[in-house]
């Protein structure tokens, strides 16, 4: 699985639909440049799919599950 989703983001074609995504394949995200910030996402292209409600800091893990 880790391939393919590696494949996916070299050709930028999706192979899968949708994916749940841990914190172990954050450094492969952030290396091939597919990382987009929360927050950026919930103020911007993702405004209309997030909770207005989201609060951050709520998350589990949010200082272990953040990218360089």
């Amino acid at each position: 699985m880790v391939e393919k989703l590696q494949t996916q983001m070299q050709s930028d074609r999706n192979i899968y639909d949708a994916y749940i995504n841990d914190s172990d394949l954050i450094g492969t995200h952030f290396r091939y440049g597919k990382v987009v910030p929360i927050s950026d996402m919930i103020a911007g292209d993702g405004k209309d799919f997030t909770l207005p409600t989201l609060d951050l800091p709520d998350f589990i893990g949010l200082d272990f599950t953040t990218g360089p």
